[in-house]
């Protein structure tokens, strides 16, 4: 009888670990990954979710850095299951570790003063100003208009960050509220309804984010949240914060002994890093390459047609006048009309070839510029990305010249390889014509908006909910000035900068990955 009890118990803790075990899956290849702050969260929510889980209760006590949510944990894990070796040592290690420890210090409470006045440190970069955004608000040099479109357009989330607090002044000077309360307060935007701390640590909301929340919020809870989570962030140099306590404890489960297979979690290598694989390259379809070349013969065979029309007309139209000058021949007015029509006709000509050679040059340029791009990304991405290149949507609004998409987020890319002279400003791009700046004729930071849109819109619809950010790729020998550039740039000679900023993205989950791998090789 004593056998078949141990017996239904194992059984029964396997059936406790059955059901998140794909959601276990994922806490794992975070772990992998190196983003342990993201494995955590998981577990979390597994640990919420189905408080029997051993195995999720297991990792939980061995990676969190938080001694007393581990000790819950493999508390937890005992109550359970009562013979668990791994959790009994883990559990006596950190209690030991926990005496140990001196006193924790009073939780700090952010006030709404503090917040006001990290605000108004914020050097305010725009007219040439560089000063601190307090003091000109107070003497009136940046006013509510300046504030507000700081919150909508700029590019430093720090500033509009602080623009949003300087808007809301009045409701901030009353915040008094402890990190680890600010941390719980749940998030309501995109319908995530999770707690703001945990999206924070997934990088799934960041600083951005939470300056919208401050200036929009209506609920007031969010919205202090918001302006607190904001002072942690900006301390901590633009790095979301993975926990209120600094405090460290490697994972039980390695220095215990092994527990039972029915238990255990499988073993995981902390240190193992990204996978050594190389980015998968998905080229478009060969249709729309090949209909790209067929247009650009034909500009090709148009253009010398031009050439050849111009030179009759021009030849015709000189030879009645020519001849008349010359006294070789007395030619009647008509000729002579025909003649100077025939220029006309000419002249006429001569700015269409030069679009079309213009056209011609920019379509070589744009595949050059691309296949640069990819090879970059080639370099320097592992296995868990994927560049779809040249995709066409059903919408029939043209092609994307690319898709990024891996564990840190999805891009549009709008790659550009412009000649000459160019600037980008803003919203606003130009290119110097004989001295003088031009708008372009096409706003390639409107193209990369709307093209991050369609391709959210058309992932949404094959029910993939994943939020995709714009990007222009410069690829192209001209020079590029940027001035608060509205969409951000990758100038493919700043290789740096572009893995930072990817590095920085939103974390997408592989299974996602896989579905707008899945979606857009239909």
């Amino acid at each position: 009888m004593g056998s078949r009890r141990g017996e239904g118990r194992q059984e029964e803790v396997r059936s406790m670990t059955t059901p998140s075990s794909l959601s276990l899956d994922q806490a794992l290849e975070q772990l992998r990954s190196g983003e342990k702050g993201a494995a955590v969260a998981i577990l979390r929510r597994i640990a919420h979710q189905e408080p029997g889980n051993v195995r999720a209760l297991l990792w939980l006590g061995g990676l969190t850095p938080d001694l007393e949510e581990g000790i819950a944990a493999l508390g937890q894990v005992l109550r359970l299951d009562p013979g668990n070796e791994a959790a009994r040592k883990g559990l006596a290690d950190l209690r030991s570790r926990q005496e140990a420890q001196p006193p924790p210090p009073a939780e700090e409470i952010i006030t709404g003063e503090k917040i006001l006045a990290l605000a108004g440190r914020v050097i305010w970069t725009f007219k040439d100003l560089n000063r601190p955004l307090g003091k000109l608000v107070a003497e009136g040099t940046v006013t509510a208009k300046d504030l507000n479109w700081a919150v909508r357009r700029a590019y430093d989330p720090t500033i509009k960050w602080a623009a949003a607090v300087q808007i809301k002044g009045n409701d901030v000077r009353g915040i008094s509220l402890p990190l680890r309360q600010a941390r719980e307060v749940t998030w309501p935007f995109k319908d995530l309804n999770r707690p703001i701390g945990e999206l924070l640590d997934e990088a799934i909301i960041s600083l951005h984010d939470l300056a919208y929340a401050v200036a929009n919020a209506r609920d007031a809870d969010v919205r202090d949240a918001s302006a607190v989570m904001g002072v942690e962030i900006i301390r901590r140099d633009g790095t979301p914060p993975e926990g209120v306590e600094a405090r460290k404890a490697p994972p039980v489960v390695e220095q215990a002994e092994k527990p039972s297979a029915s238990a255990a979690p499988p073993a995981v290598e902390p240190d193992s890093g990204p996978p050594a694989g190389r980015l998968r390259v998905i080229p478009g379809s060969t249709y729309l390459v090949e209909q790209a070349e067929r247009k650009a013969r034909q500009r090709t065979m148009l253009g010398w047609g031009l050439v050849g029309m111009a030179f009759v007309a021009t030849v015709s139209g000189l030879t009645p006048l020519i001849l008349r000058m010359l006294g070789v021949a007395e030619l009647g007015f008509g000729w002579t009309v025909a003649g100077l029509g025939l220029m006309g006709l000419a002249w006429y000509f001569l700015p269409q070839l030069n679009d079309l050679l213009s056209e011609q040059r920019n379509f070589v340029a744009g595949r050059k510029g691309e296949d640069r791009a990819a090879r970059l990304f080639y370099r320097h991405l592992d296995e868990r990305w994927v560049l779809f290149r040249n995709v066409d949507l059903p919408d029939n609004r043209g092609d994307i010249d690319g898709v990024l998409a891996g564990p840190r987020g999805v891009f549009a890319l709008e790659v550009k390889a412009y000649t000459g002279y160019n600037r980008n400003i803003g919203f606003k791009w130009q290119r110097r014509v004989y001295g003088f700046w031009r708008k372009l004729d096409r706003n390639p930071s409107r193209q990369a908006k709307q093209n991050a849109a369609r391709l959210a819109e058309f992932l949404k619809h094959r029910d993939v909910d994943v939020w995709v950010e714009p990007r222009i790729v410069w690829a192209g020998s001209g020079k590029l000035w940027l001035e608060r550039p509205a969409v951000r740039v990758w100038q493919l000679k700043d290789t740096a900068y572009i893995l930072e900023d990817i590095e920085k993205g939103k974390l997408v989950l592989p299974e996602t990955v896989a579905e707008i791998e899945e979606a857009l090789a239909r």
